[in-house]
């Protein structure tokens, strides 16, 4: 990464992928956002990447409590607004309140805040799958922004890159069904890929149900031929599986 590139991050400059936000230095970015914090910034420099991002919401709530979210949102780095949504992890546990603190990070302008946005709520959908994905559900359902749909499917995944795994969901996708099929639904391709990777999480302990989901979504006109073998490329036999 060119020591130009790290230098601009570090004061503030947004970052073009997560790469860039991997190899910044999160603490002294900390201490150009808020010299008094310089303290912290060794909280910052921790190996794991997600840990980082984690101990800068918590670092702000520490220190600015339930302001850390509205201060963080002022600033142009991507990354201290992600610090920002993190920061309402430790704040409350509370499914719904966390919702609320976080639709300003799911629909903002940078794609990596709204990563961090879901990432922030994921560990409350794994402790209780059911509440979460009714919950998310009926925010989708609520909204006409891609963005919040996207949040939604993204934050109830079986199996998640980033975050972890949610058992239920790998062993009864069909929960999932009434968010997925309003989301198939929206035209936006930001929501599809989302939507395909979800089905396509449940193939591997579920091929059943992504059959007979695709399926009936195929004869009903739902998804699209992209969102369709998105969801099936994991299926044995399907075209994408020969040739991911």
């Amino acid at each position: 990464m060119p020591r130009e590139t790290l230098l601009a991050l570090a004061s503030g400059a947004p970052s073009v992928n997560h790469m860039e936000q991997m190899a910044l230095d999160m603490g002294a970015l900390l201490t150009w956002w808020d010299p008094s914090l310089s303290s912290f910034s060794d909280r910052l420099r921790r190996p794991g990447f997600l840990d980082r991002m984690r101990g800068g919401g918590e670092v702000l709530f520490e220190v600015h409590g339930e302001r850390a979210d509205v201060l963080a949102r002022k600033s142009r780095s991507d990354t201290v607004r992600g610090w920002g949504a993190f920061s309402a992890v430790p704040r409350t546990c509370d499914f719904e309140k966390r919702l609320y603190l976080l639709t300003p990070f799911a629909m903002d302008e940078h794609f990596a805040v709204r990563e961090w946005a879901w990432l922030a709520l994921r560990d409350l959908v794994v402790a209780d799958p059911v509440v979460g994905i009714r919950t998310l559900t009926r925010c989708a359902q609520q909204t006409g922004d891609a963005r919040l749909v996207r949040f939604a499917v993204e934050g109830s995944r079986p199996r998640s890159v980033w975050g972890a795994h949610v058992p239920l969901l790998k062993s009864q996708p069909e929960l999932g069904e009434e968010l997925l099929s309003h989301a198939a639904r929206v035209e936006s391709r930001y929501v599809g890929v989302a939507v395909g990777n979800w089905v396509n999480d449940a193939a591997r302990t579920r091929p059943d149900w992504v059959r007979d989901v695709t399926a009936h979504w195929e004869a009903q006109g739902v998804g699209g031929p992209s969102v369709l073998r998105r969801a099936r490329r994991s299926l044995a036999g399907s075209p994408s599986a020969r040739h991911p």
